[in-house]
């Protein structure tokens, strides 16, 4: 091959086009660090996700509380079953993917916590909702069958 610049000639004596092992090497070497970095950053996404829906669904389990006890007065209706027995509210609380999930209720409160999926520390942590509005993070151990309001 002869490439010409002006009046100078320049001889290639490269018989064959491509890539050579080593730079194949370096590419994918490149693409795995790539690829490993890229790995360690999503990972964790799934769970932060599970821990979202955990959070919202407990949300509109206290938003039908408020509704629930402004149409019957109480959380435990005499003969009618109770808030957690509620269609609406069994049907959001069903659909609470976690490993431990408590709801409870008296006559005057009621409380849902729900196991989260990523601990905040070294303890797995819950999250709880309660009849006064109060909506926190807290250790799964509380998360026991009170209906008192969120520890």
């Amino acid at each position: 091959m002869i490439f010409i610049f002006g009046d100078k000639y320049m001889f290639c004596d490269k018989t064959s086009d491509g890539f050579t092992v080593i730079e194949l090497l370096v590419m994918i070497a490149v693409i795995a660090v790539i690829g490993s970095i890229a790995i360690t950053n999503v990972s964790g996404y799934g769970s932060k996700g599970k821990d979202a829906a955990i959070k919202s669904n407990i949300g509109e389990i206290a938003i039908n509380g408020s509704i629930y006890f402004e149409n019957n007065g109480t959380y435990n209706p005499p003969g009618s079953g109770t808030f957690c027995n509620d269609p609406v509210t069994a049907a959001i609380f069903d659909s609470i993917v976690a490993t431990t999930k408590q709801c409870n209720t008296s006559a005057t409160q009621w409380r849902v916590c729900a196991r989260l999926n990523l601990p905040a520390t070294g303890t797995a942590r819950a999250w709880c909702a309660d009849s006064t509005g109060g909506k926190k993070e807290i250790n799964n151990s509380q998360c026991n069958g009170s209906s008192a309001p969120c520890p």
